[in-house]
């Protein structure tokens, strides 16, 4: 790998909260390490839930999670 790599992404982690305000913080990210292009949160009761996703490069610098939080309500079953 050149210099010109370290850059590049290799994983992401994966953020959760209840509330679309406070996502991005140290205590709701919930995976880290994540390389398939989905993941799976199992487990969760009904509501809304806001996620960020955030890329890691090699060096391990980690990029800004998008402007706006995935959006995901779980209806009743």
């Amino acid at each position: 790998m050149g210099a010109c790599d370290q850059g590049a992404t290799v994983s992401y982690n994966v953020y959760r909260s209840t509330s679309g305000s406070d996502v991005f913080t140290p205590e709701h990210r919930i995976a880290s390490g994540v390389t398939a292009l989905t993941y799976t949160d199992p487990g969760l009761a009904r509501g809304y839930y806001y996620y960020v996703v955030t890329a890691v490069a090699a060096d391990g610098t980690e990029s800004a999670p998008q402007v706006k939080p995935f959006e995901i309500s779980l209806p009743a079953p």
